[in-house]
């Protein structure tokens, strides 16, 4: 607590009171599905660590998974078992992960969580997995699941565009385009932005189909646009006829 309270002069530490009523202090919460807590607000070198998260929907993932269990076991059916994990498992791993600012690690921790149910799913254990030396791509090819981290991508693609498109002053458009001017740059590396993944994917996209630099468009502007948004991204290899939309 003391801490806290040398480097957040600004918040009384007096007992909350609302109507009358005293409300409990505590040190995190989940607010939309992620996991808020004081460390990170104080730290903002922390701020972008998924770490808890990701403790929290690993738990919920094998949670869903050993809701439908039997129902997956008893399924010879491979699709209708993918459509089983990827209704339920999959929605309890990327619980609100179009909020995320993904990073490497976190890329990785998500695709281990994922692929240890999936060999649940399989009846292979890691260790089978290791000594017969069977591959990762291999099992996916098996299950037929969706891929996390692919999903993470495109619900954040989804949401970017749908939040960018909005037109009634709602808080979550403010915030998004917000620069704020007076906030100084805290000591040490800066934490991972929300928008980092749509400035870099982009730019790999413009390099890929040698797209000058005058004539690229920002992604806010792009996402502003549902059908050049879409359009944007499809695989590479399906865009060499869309120059009309560059």
């Amino acid at each position: 607590m003391r801490q806290i309270q040398d480097q957040n002069e600004l918040v009384s530490f007096a007992p909350f009171t609302l109507n009358g009523t005293n409300i409990s202090k505590c040190f995190g919460y989940i607010y939309l599905g992620r996991e808020i807590n004081m460390i990170s607000l104080i730290n903002m070198n922390q701020y972008d660590d998924l770490a808890p998260e990701l403790s929290r929907r690993k738990r919920a993932a094998w949670g869903a998974f050993k809701s439908i269990e039997d129902v997956m076991r008893k399924t010879k059916n491979t699709r209708l078992r993918a459509h089983f994990f990827d209704s339920t498992v999959l929605h309890a791993l990327t619980y609100a992960s179009k909020t995320w600012s993904l990073r490497k690690q976190d890329k990785r921790s998500l695709s281990v969580i994922e692929r240890a149910v999936e060999r649940t799913v399989l009846g292979v254990s890691h260790s089978t997995q290791v000594r017969d030396g069977i591959r990762s791509y291999d099992l996916r090819q098996r299950s037929k699941i969706k891929d996390a981290v692919l999903y993470t991508k495109e619900s954040k693609i989804r949401c970017a565009g749908h939040v960018m498109r909005m037109n009634d002053n709602r808080w979550t458009r403010s915030v998004s385009d917000c620069i704020p001017r007076d906030v100084k740059r805290t000591a040490g590396r800066p934490p991972t932005r929300w928008s980092e993944f749509f400035t870099k994917s982009l730019e790999k996209r413009y390099d890929a189909q040698q797209v000058p630099r005058w004539s690229r468009t920002h992604w806010a502007t792009l996402a502003r646009d549902r059908e050049k948004w879409k359009i944007y991204w499809r695989p590479l290899e399906s865009l060499d006829d869309q120059w009309d939309y560059r």
